[in-house]
Protein backbone atom coordinates (compact mmCIF):
# COMPACT_ATOMS: atom_id res chain seq x y z
CA UNK A 1 0.00 0.00 0.00
CA UNK A 2 1.17 3.89 -0.36
CA UNK A 3 2.15 5.47 2.26
CA UNK A 4 -0.55 8.14 3.92
CA UNK A 5 0.19 11.53 3.33
CA UNK A 6 -2.25 14.95 4.56
CA UNK A 7 -2.32 17.59 6.60
CA UNK A 8 -0.72 18.63 9.92
CA UNK A 9 -1.62 20.94 12.58
CA UNK A 10 0.08 23.53 14.66
CA UNK A 11 -1.25 24.10 18.26
CA UNK A 12 -0.75 27.62 20.19
CA UNK A 13 1.28 25.91 23.49
CA UNK A 14 -1.29 28.43 25.46
CA UNK A 15 -4.15 26.29 24.32
CA UNK A 16 -6.76 28.28 22.25
CA UNK A 17 -5.37 28.44 18.45
CA UNK A 18 -4.52 26.17 15.82
CA UNK A 19 -3.46 26.43 12.16
CA UNK A 20 -3.98 23.68 9.81
CA UNK A 21 -0.71 22.74 7.47
CA UNK A 22 -1.65 21.30 4.02
CA UNK A 23 0.67 19.63 1.96
CA UNK A 24 -0.44 21.16 -1.19
CA UNK A 25 0.82 24.50 0.49
CA UNK A 26 -2.12 26.43 2.02
CA UNK A 27 -2.57 27.27 5.20
CA UNK A 28 -5.53 27.73 7.37
CA UNK A 29 -6.36 29.07 10.98
CA UNK A 30 -9.09 27.01 12.79
CA UNK A 31 -11.52 28.94 14.06
CA UNK A 32 -13.19 29.05 17.12
CA UNK A 33 -16.16 27.69 15.61
CA UNK A 34 -15.76 24.49 13.14
CA UNK A 35 -17.90 23.69 10.55
CA UNK A 36 -19.86 20.88 10.73
CA UNK A 37 -18.69 19.13 8.04
CA UNK A 38 -15.82 17.80 6.17
CA UNK A 39 -13.83 19.07 2.83
CA UNK A 40 -14.84 22.62 3.70
CA UNK A 41 -11.41 23.99 4.11
CA UNK A 42 -10.92 24.66 0.34
CA UNK A 43 -14.29 26.57 0.05
CA UNK A 44 -12.69 29.39 2.30
CA UNK A 45 -9.43 31.66 1.94
CA UNK A 46 -6.09 30.24 2.75
CA UNK A 47 -4.24 32.53 5.29
CA UNK A 48 -0.55 31.46 2.66
CA UNK A 49 1.17 29.88 0.79
CA UNK A 50 4.33 28.03 1.87
CA UNK A 51 4.83 26.78 -1.49
CA UNK A 52 6.04 30.01 -2.68
CA UNK A 53 8.50 29.56 -0.62
CA UNK A 54 8.97 25.78 -1.85
CA UNK A 55 8.10 25.65 -5.17
CA UNK A 56 9.77 21.71 -5.73
CA UNK A 57 9.65 18.70 -3.96
CA UNK A 58 10.16 18.89 -0.26
CA UNK A 59 10.54 16.65 3.27
CA UNK A 60 8.66 17.43 5.94
CA UNK A 61 9.69 16.50 9.64
CA UNK A 62 8.91 17.74 13.44
CA UNK A 63 11.53 20.00 14.81
CA UNK A 64 13.96 17.13 17.39
CA UNK A 65 11.22 14.37 15.82
CA UNK A 66 8.79 15.58 17.96
CA UNK A 67 8.53 19.50 19.06
CA UNK A 68 5.46 20.83 16.99
CA UNK A 69 7.54 23.13 14.82
CA UNK A 70 7.08 21.70 11.38
CA UNK A 71 10.63 21.74 9.26
CA UNK A 72 9.79 21.42 5.77
CA UNK A 73 12.81 21.63 3.61
CA UNK A 74 13.22 22.11 0.11
CA UNK A 75 16.27 21.89 -2.22
CA UNK A 76 17.68 25.16 -0.66
CA UNK A 77 15.47 26.47 1.54
CA UNK A 78 14.89 25.42 5.25
CA UNK A 79 10.81 26.55 6.56
CA UNK A 80 10.23 26.13 10.42
CA UNK A 81 6.34 26.50 11.55
CA UNK A 82 4.80 27.24 14.32
CA UNK A 83 1.78 28.58 16.41
CA UNK A 84 2.44 31.07 19.28
CA UNK A 85 -0.73 32.64 21.07
CA UNK A 86 -2.97 33.73 17.62
CA UNK A 87 0.35 33.93 15.17
CA UNK A 88 1.61 31.83 13.02
CA UNK A 89 5.52 32.32 12.58
CA UNK A 90 7.66 31.36 9.41
CA UNK A 91 11.09 31.34 9.81
CA UNK A 92 12.84 30.98 6.30
CA UNK A 93 16.50 29.36 6.52
CA UNK A 94 17.50 30.39 10.05
CA UNK A 95 16.85 33.85 9.67
CA UNK A 96 13.74 35.77 8.41
CA UNK A 97 11.16 35.62 10.36
CA UNK A 98 7.09 36.47 9.29
CA UNK A 99 3.91 36.75 11.34
CA UNK A 100 0.60 36.15 10.48
CA UNK A 101 -1.56 38.20 12.05
CA UNK A 102 1.81 41.09 11.83
CA UNK A 103 3.90 41.33 15.39
CA UNK A 104 6.31 43.74 16.14
CA UNK A 105 8.36 41.61 16.76
CA UNK A 106 8.32 37.67 15.06
CA UNK A 107 11.76 36.95 15.31
CA UNK A 108 11.95 37.40 19.38
CA UNK A 109 8.05 35.93 19.85
CA UNK A 110 9.56 32.63 17.26
CA UNK A 111 12.81 32.40 19.73
CA UNK A 112 10.47 33.06 22.89
CA UNK A 113 8.16 30.60 21.85
CA UNK A 114 10.68 27.89 20.34
CA UNK A 115 12.25 27.74 24.04
CA UNK A 116 9.45 27.73 25.89
CA UNK A 117 7.39 24.76 23.59
CA UNK A 118 11.02 23.34 23.62
CA UNK A 119 11.81 23.42 27.35
CA UNK A 120 7.87 21.94 27.83
CA UNK A 121 7.72 19.17 25.87
CA UNK A 122 11.33 17.92 26.28
CA UNK A 123 10.41 17.63 30.44
CA UNK A 124 7.34 15.87 29.69
CA UNK A 125 8.59 13.07 27.28
CA UNK A 126 11.95 13.18 29.64
CA UNK A 127 9.57 12.06 32.18
CA UNK A 128 7.78 9.52 30.57
CA UNK A 129 8.84 5.64 31.05
CA UNK A 130 9.81 4.67 27.21
CA UNK A 131 8.26 1.71 25.51
CA UNK A 132 9.91 -0.69 23.42
CA UNK A 133 10.16 -0.02 20.03
CA UNK A 134 9.81 -2.36 17.36
CA UNK A 135 12.08 -2.82 14.27
CA UNK A 136 11.83 -0.39 11.66
CA UNK A 137 9.83 1.87 13.53
CA UNK A 138 10.84 5.26 14.13
CA UNK A 139 11.91 5.98 17.92
CA UNK A 140 10.67 9.18 17.97
CA UNK A 141 6.63 8.13 16.90
CA UNK A 142 5.90 7.49 19.89
CA UNK A 143 7.12 10.94 21.56
CA UNK A 144 5.45 12.50 18.20
CA UNK A 145 1.95 10.76 18.94
CA UNK A 146 1.93 11.72 21.97
CA UNK A 147 3.16 15.37 21.72
CA UNK A 148 0.61 16.03 19.40
CA UNK A 149 -2.22 14.46 20.90
CA UNK A 150 -2.14 16.70 24.24
CA UNK A 151 -1.40 19.79 21.55
CA UNK A 152 -5.02 19.78 20.93
CA UNK A 153 -6.34 20.32 23.85
CA UNK A 154 -7.10 23.98 25.74
CA UNK A 155 -5.21 23.05 29.00
CA UNK A 156 -7.38 20.38 30.54
CA UNK A 157 -10.63 20.92 28.41
CA UNK A 158 -10.52 17.97 25.56
CA UNK A 159 -10.93 18.41 22.48
CA UNK A 160 -11.93 15.26 20.01
CA UNK A 161 -9.47 17.29 17.14
CA UNK A 162 -9.08 19.45 14.80
CA UNK A 163 -10.60 20.58 11.83
CA UNK A 164 -14.42 19.34 11.73
CA UNK A 165 -13.80 17.43 15.42
CA UNK A 166 -12.44 21.27 16.53
CA UNK A 167 -16.10 22.12 16.64
CA UNK A 168 -16.96 21.97 20.53
CA UNK A 169 -20.15 19.69 20.08
CA UNK A 170 -17.33 17.04 20.37
CA UNK A 171 -15.33 17.93 22.92
CA UNK A 172 -17.56 15.46 25.86
CA UNK A 173 -16.75 12.36 23.89
CA UNK A 174 -15.59 9.79 26.23
CA UNK A 175 -13.21 8.53 24.06
CA UNK A 176 -10.91 11.14 24.00
CA UNK A 177 -10.47 11.65 27.74
CA UNK A 178 -10.68 7.54 28.62
CA UNK A 179 -7.83 6.98 26.01
CA UNK A 180 -5.95 10.19 26.95
CA UNK A 181 -5.82 9.43 30.70
CA UNK A 182 -5.27 5.67 30.11
CA UNK A 183 -2.05 6.70 28.33
CA UNK A 184 -1.27 8.86 30.77
CA UNK A 185 -0.94 6.00 33.38
CA UNK A 186 0.29 3.94 31.03
CA UNK A 187 3.26 6.01 30.62
CA UNK A 188 4.19 7.18 34.26
CA UNK A 189 1.77 10.21 34.64
CA UNK A 190 -1.03 9.39 36.86
CA UNK A 191 -1.23 12.58 38.33
CA UNK A 192 -2.04 14.46 34.84
CA UNK A 193 -4.16 11.49 34.21
CA UNK A 194 -5.90 12.37 37.55
CA UNK A 195 -6.28 16.23 36.55
CA UNK A 196 -7.75 15.84 33.43
CA UNK A 197 -10.73 13.26 34.68
CA UNK A 198 -10.94 15.80 37.70
CA UNK A 199 -11.67 18.45 35.17
CA UNK A 200 -13.84 16.15 32.70
CA UNK A 201 -16.17 14.84 35.82
CA UNK A 202 -16.71 18.44 36.74
CA UNK A 203 -17.64 19.62 32.94
CA UNK A 204 -19.48 17.56 31.71
CA UNK A 205 -20.86 14.70 34.02
CA UNK A 206 -25.04 15.95 34.64
CA UNK A 207 -26.50 16.21 37.59
CA UNK A 208 -28.51 13.13 36.74
CA UNK A 209 -25.10 11.19 36.16
CA UNK A 210 -25.27 11.08 32.12
CA UNK A 211 -22.71 12.31 29.99
CA UNK A 212 -23.39 15.58 28.84
CA UNK A 213 -23.19 14.64 24.87
CA UNK A 214 -25.43 14.17 22.22
CA UNK A 215 -24.69 10.29 21.97
CA UNK A 216 -22.80 8.48 24.24
CA UNK A 217 -23.17 4.66 24.23
CA UNK A 218 -23.82 2.62 27.67
CA UNK A 219 -20.19 1.46 27.23
CA UNK A 220 -18.98 4.13 27.73
CA UNK A 221 -20.04 4.85 31.55
CA UNK A 222 -18.35 1.32 32.37
CA UNK A 223 -15.40 2.42 30.48
CA UNK A 224 -15.25 4.96 32.55
CA UNK A 225 -16.17 3.18 36.02
CA UNK A 226 -13.23 0.59 34.87
CA UNK A 227 -10.71 3.16 34.62
CA UNK A 228 -11.18 5.14 37.42
CA UNK A 229 -11.04 1.77 39.81
CA UNK A 230 -7.55 1.42 37.81
CA UNK A 231 -6.97 4.92 39.33
CA UNK A 232 -7.07 3.24 42.92
CA UNK A 233 -3.81 1.15 42.21
CA UNK A 234 -1.92 4.44 42.01
CA UNK A 235 -0.08 6.90 44.30
CA UNK A 236 -2.75 9.25 45.74
CA UNK A 237 -4.86 6.93 44.17
CA UNK A 238 -7.70 6.00 47.16
CA UNK A 239 -7.91 9.80 48.19
CA UNK A 240 -8.80 10.66 44.35
CA UNK A 241 -11.20 8.20 44.38
CA UNK A 242 -12.66 8.81 47.54
CA UNK A 243 -12.93 12.87 46.74
CA UNK A 244 -15.23 11.97 43.23
CA UNK A 245 -17.23 8.97 44.96
CA UNK A 246 -20.21 11.29 44.76
CA UNK A 247 -20.00 11.45 40.78
CA UNK A 248 -19.05 8.23 40.55
CA UNK A 249 -22.22 6.97 42.70
CA UNK A 250 -24.26 9.30 40.11
CA UNK A 251 -22.74 7.82 37.07
CA UNK A 252 -24.10 4.53 38.85
CA UNK A 253 -27.00 5.37 40.01
CA UNK A 254 -28.33 6.54 36.24
CA UNK A 255 -27.07 3.26 34.45
CA UNK A 256 -29.16 1.12 37.37
CA UNK A 257 -31.71 3.32 36.63
CA UNK A 258 -31.45 2.55 32.90
CA UNK A 259 -31.56 -1.49 33.84
CA UNK A 260 -35.10 -0.78 35.33
CA UNK A 261 -37.69 -2.22 32.43
CA UNK A 262 -40.44 0.38 33.78
CA UNK A 263 -37.61 3.41 32.83
CA UNK A 264 -36.54 2.09 30.04
CA UNK A 265 -39.18 1.07 27.92
CA UNK A 266 -39.18 -2.09 27.36
CA UNK A 267 -41.57 -2.90 30.45
CA UNK A 268 -40.24 -6.53 30.45
CA UNK A 269 -39.97 -7.18 34.04
CA UNK A 270 -38.05 -10.71 32.93
CA UNK A 271 -35.54 -8.88 31.04
CA UNK A 272 -33.06 -6.84 33.02
CA UNK A 273 -30.80 -5.95 30.01
CA UNK A 274 -30.08 -2.04 29.07
CA UNK A 275 -31.47 -1.11 25.57
CA UNK A 276 -29.72 1.99 24.18
CA UNK A 277 -27.40 3.76 21.76
CA UNK A 278 -24.85 1.87 20.53
CA UNK A 279 -22.31 4.51 19.18
CA UNK A 280 -22.76 8.37 18.02
CA UNK A 281 -23.12 7.63 14.51
CA UNK A 282 -25.87 5.37 14.94
CA UNK A 283 -27.72 6.82 17.88
CA UNK A 284 -31.02 6.35 15.61
CA UNK A 285 -30.39 2.15 16.13
CA UNK A 286 -31.46 1.37 19.32
CA UNK A 287 -31.77 -1.73 20.55
CA UNK A 288 -29.70 -4.43 23.28
CA UNK A 289 -26.30 -4.43 21.98
CA UNK A 290 -24.14 -6.82 23.79
CA UNK A 291 -21.32 -4.62 24.06
CA UNK A 292 -23.30 -1.65 25.76
CA UNK A 293 -24.29 -4.32 28.64
CA UNK A 294 -20.88 -6.46 28.82
CA UNK A 295 -19.50 -2.80 29.69
CA UNK A 296 -22.54 -2.01 32.39
CA UNK A 297 -21.83 -5.77 33.77
CA UNK A 298 -17.56 -4.58 34.30
CA UNK A 299 -18.74 -1.16 35.20
CA UNK A 300 -20.59 -2.41 38.04
CA UNK A 301 -18.02 -4.55 39.04
CA UNK A 302 -15.17 -1.82 38.74
CA UNK A 303 -17.91 0.29 41.13
CA UNK A 304 -17.96 -2.46 43.54
CA UNK A 305 -14.24 -2.87 43.68
CA UNK A 306 -14.15 1.05 44.47
CA UNK A 307 -16.93 0.89 47.23
CA UNK A 308 -14.59 -1.92 48.62
CA UNK A 309 -11.65 0.18 48.65
CA UNK A 310 -13.79 3.28 50.22
CA UNK A 311 -15.78 1.24 52.59
CA UNK A 312 -18.94 2.03 51.46
CA UNK A 313 -20.85 -1.28 52.28
CA UNK A 314 -24.55 -0.25 50.71
CA UNK A 315 -22.80 1.01 47.61
CA UNK A 316 -20.64 -2.55 47.70
CA UNK A 317 -23.71 -4.93 47.96
CA UNK A 318 -25.94 -3.03 45.37
CA UNK A 319 -22.82 -3.01 42.66
CA UNK A 320 -22.34 -6.38 43.69
CA UNK A 321 -26.28 -7.66 42.72
CA UNK A 322 -26.41 -5.53 39.65
CA UNK A 323 -23.44 -7.76 38.19
CA UNK A 324 -24.50 -10.62 39.30
CA UNK A 325 -27.31 -10.13 37.47
CA UNK A 326 -26.87 -8.74 34.73
CA UNK A 327 -23.97 -11.31 34.21
CA UNK A 328 -26.51 -14.34 33.93
CA UNK A 329 -28.66 -11.90 31.69
CA UNK A 330 -26.50 -11.24 29.25
CA UNK A 331 -24.98 -14.89 29.20
CA UNK A 332 -28.68 -16.41 28.75
CA UNK A 333 -29.54 -13.92 26.00
CA UNK A 334 -26.00 -14.77 24.50
CA UNK A 335 -26.46 -18.28 24.63
CA UNK A 336 -29.89 -18.29 23.05
CA UNK A 337 -29.03 -15.77 20.10
CA UNK A 338 -25.34 -17.34 18.64
CA UNK A 339 -25.33 -17.40 15.60
CA UNK A 340 -25.65 -21.09 13.44
CA UNK A 341 -21.86 -21.25 13.65
CA UNK A 342 -21.37 -20.00 17.17
CA UNK A 343 -20.77 -16.43 16.97
CA UNK A 344 -21.87 -14.56 19.52
CA UNK A 345 -24.46 -11.43 18.58
CA UNK A 346 -23.41 -7.61 18.71
CA UNK A 347 -27.35 -7.32 19.03
CA UNK A 348 -30.02 -9.22 21.28
CA UNK A 349 -32.83 -9.77 18.66
CA UNK A 350 -34.81 -13.02 17.16
CA UNK A 351 -34.00 -11.51 13.83
CA UNK A 352 -30.34 -11.34 14.31
CA UNK A 353 -27.75 -12.35 11.70
CA UNK A 354 -24.20 -11.77 10.48
CA UNK A 355 -22.70 -11.96 7.21
CA UNK A 356 -19.94 -10.29 5.72
CA UNK A 357 -18.80 -7.40 7.88
CA UNK A 358 -19.00 -4.70 5.07
CA UNK A 359 -22.83 -5.77 4.12
CA UNK A 360 -25.01 -3.16 5.78
CA UNK A 361 -24.65 -0.35 8.28
CA UNK A 362 -25.21 -1.97 11.60
CA UNK A 363 -22.80 -5.01 10.88
CA UNK A 364 -19.90 -2.49 9.67
CA UNK A 365 -20.09 -0.12 13.07
CA UNK A 366 -20.13 -3.88 14.64
CA UNK A 367 -16.73 -4.66 13.18
CA UNK A 368 -15.08 -1.19 13.73
CA UNK A 369 -16.20 -0.70 17.53
CA UNK A 370 -19.03 -2.92 18.94
CA UNK A 371 -17.24 -5.92 19.01
CA UNK A 372 -13.76 -4.04 19.56
CA UNK A 373 -15.31 -3.09 23.02
CA UNK A 374 -17.35 -6.56 23.59
CA UNK A 375 -13.97 -8.08 23.35
CA UNK A 376 -12.13 -5.70 25.57
CA UNK A 377 -14.83 -6.30 28.78
CA UNK A 378 -13.97 -9.28 29.38
CA UNK A 379 -16.88 -11.01 29.28
CA UNK A 380 -16.36 -13.45 26.82
CA UNK A 381 -15.03 -16.69 27.06
CA UNK A 382 -11.42 -17.00 25.34
CA UNK A 383 -13.52 -19.38 22.73
CA UNK A 384 -15.85 -16.97 21.98
CA UNK A 385 -13.35 -14.50 21.61
CA UNK A 386 -11.42 -16.32 19.37
CA UNK A 387 -13.95 -17.03 16.98
CA UNK A 388 -15.16 -12.84 16.68
CA UNK A 389 -11.32 -12.01 16.26
CA UNK A 390 -11.47 -15.34 13.43
CA UNK A 391 -14.37 -13.41 11.73
CA UNK A 392 -12.60 -9.85 11.74
CA UNK A 393 -10.25 -11.72 9.88
CA UNK A 394 -12.33 -13.87 7.19
CA UNK A 395 -15.42 -11.28 6.76
CA UNK A 396 -13.87 -8.25 5.44
CA UNK A 397 -13.19 -6.75 8.93
CA UNK A 398 -9.60 -5.78 8.27
CA UNK A 399 -6.92 -4.21 5.66
CA UNK A 400 -3.20 -4.43 6.42
CA UNK A 401 -4.63 -4.57 10.84
CA UNK A 402 -6.53 -1.64 9.77
CA UNK A 403 -10.54 -1.81 10.69
CA UNK A 404 -12.17 -1.91 6.67
CA UNK A 405 -14.85 0.60 6.55
CA UNK A 406 -17.61 0.26 3.99
CA UNK A 407 -18.41 4.37 3.21
CA UNK A 408 -21.17 3.49 1.04
CA UNK A 409 -22.91 1.08 3.23
CA UNK A 410 -23.02 3.88 5.80
CA UNK A 411 -23.50 6.93 3.52
CA UNK A 412 -25.01 6.06 0.55
CA UNK A 413 -25.91 9.73 -0.53
CA UNK A 414 -22.47 10.95 0.29
CA UNK A 415 -20.86 10.88 -3.29
CA UNK A 416 -17.81 11.88 -2.73
CA UNK A 417 -16.51 9.77 -0.48
CA UNK A 418 -14.51 6.41 -1.74
CA UNK A 419 -16.51 3.19 -1.46
CA UNK A 420 -14.14 2.27 1.15
CA UNK A 421 -11.61 3.30 4.16
CA UNK A 422 -10.27 2.21 6.92
CA UNK A 423 -11.52 3.60 10.19
CA UNK A 424 -8.69 3.14 13.33
CA UNK A 425 -9.61 5.25 16.05
CA UNK A 426 -11.72 2.72 18.05
CA UNK A 427 -8.97 0.12 17.45
CA UNK A 428 -7.26 0.14 21.09
CA UNK A 429 -9.76 -1.61 22.43
CA UNK A 430 -9.03 -4.82 20.66
CA UNK A 431 -5.09 -4.68 20.97
CA UNK A 432 -6.09 -4.86 24.55
CA UNK A 433 -7.87 -7.50 23.69
CA UNK A 434 -5.38 -8.96 22.14
CA UNK A 435 -3.11 -8.58 24.71
CA UNK A 436 -5.22 -9.99 27.21
CA UNK A 437 -5.55 -13.48 25.29
CA UNK A 438 -2.10 -13.36 24.46
CA UNK A 439 -2.30 -12.81 20.62
CA UNK A 440 1.05 -11.29 20.43
CA UNK A 441 1.60 -11.80 16.74
CA UNK A 442 -1.90 -10.68 16.15
CA UNK A 443 -1.25 -7.50 17.80
CA UNK A 444 2.10 -7.16 16.37
CA UNK A 445 0.35 -7.19 12.93
CA UNK A 446 -2.52 -4.54 14.18
CA UNK A 447 0.51 -2.14 15.25
CA UNK A 448 2.89 -2.47 12.61
CA UNK A 449 -0.03 -1.74 10.31
CA UNK A 450 -1.59 1.42 12.18
CA UNK A 451 1.86 2.56 12.06
CA UNK A 452 2.82 1.86 8.20
CA UNK A 453 -0.66 3.39 6.97
CA UNK A 454 -3.14 5.00 9.14
CA UNK A 455 -0.16 7.68 10.31
CA UNK A 456 1.63 9.69 8.59
CA UNK A 457 5.37 8.34 8.20
CA UNK A 458 7.19 11.39 8.52
CA UNK A 459 5.34 13.37 11.20
CA UNK A 460 3.45 9.97 12.68
CA UNK A 461 0.22 12.08 12.49
CA UNK A 462 -2.93 10.27 12.60
CA UNK A 463 -6.44 10.86 11.85
CA UNK A 464 -10.03 9.13 12.60
CA UNK A 465 -10.40 7.36 9.06
CA UNK A 466 -8.32 7.40 5.84
CA UNK A 467 -8.38 6.08 2.30
CA UNK A 468 -7.86 2.43 1.93
CA UNK A 469 -5.59 1.31 -0.86
CA UNK A 470 -5.34 4.22 -3.31
CA UNK A 471 -2.53 5.56 -5.74
CA UNK A 472 -2.34 8.75 -3.22
CA UNK A 473 -4.01 7.91 -0.20
CA UNK A 474 -4.99 10.71 2.50
CA UNK A 475 -7.10 11.22 4.91
CA UNK A 476 -11.07 10.92 4.82
CA UNK A 477 -12.05 12.59 7.92
CA UNK A 478 -9.98 14.73 10.37
CA UNK A 479 -7.37 13.96 12.81
CA UNK A 480 -8.75 13.19 16.13
CA UNK A 481 -6.86 12.43 19.50
CA UNK A 482 -7.66 8.65 19.78
CA UNK A 483 -6.36 7.54 16.47
CA UNK A 484 -3.53 9.29 17.28
CA UNK A 485 -2.72 7.29 20.86
CA UNK A 486 -3.40 4.68 19.24
CA UNK A 487 0.19 3.58 18.35
CA UNK A 488 1.84 4.86 21.80
CA UNK A 489 -1.03 2.73 23.67
CA UNK A 490 -0.39 -0.07 21.83
CA UNK A 491 3.08 -0.35 22.16
CA UNK A 492 2.14 -0.58 26.15
CA UNK A 493 0.17 -3.39 25.41
CA UNK A 494 2.65 -5.91 23.30
CA UNK A 495 4.88 -4.74 26.62
CA UNK A 496 2.54 -7.10 28.87
CA UNK A 497 2.44 -9.77 25.95
CA UNK A 498 6.48 -10.36 26.00
CA UNK A 499 7.62 -13.93 26.97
Amino acid sequence: MKELKDYVFLPDIDGNHIYLVERTGKIWKQPMFCLPCYRTRGKVPALLDWRDDCPGPVTWQWKDGYQPVLEIRGENTLLELLTAGEYLLVRKNGQTVRSYPDHADPAGLFAGTLLAQTRKWSDFIGSCRPPAIPEGHHPDAWKSCLVQAFGAWRFRHPRYGVGTYGYSIHDSFMPAILTMANVLLEYGHAELAFDRMDYFLERFILEDGSNDYYGPSLAEYGMLLELCERFGAQPGGPDWLNSHRKVLARIVRYLIRMRNPLINGSGDLFLRLLPGVPEADTRDIGGIYTHNNAWVWRGMLAWKNIAGLLKLPEAFCEAQAEAEDLAEQLRSAINSHLTPDGLVPYLISPDFRLGDFQETRNSVYANYRYYPELLDSGFLTREESLKLIEARETRHGELEGMTLFHYQAVCPDDRELAPYGCDNWPIFPYGRALARLGERERLIRLIDGHYKYHQTRDTFTAYESVEADTPERRAITDWCVPAQLIYPGLLRELEKTAP
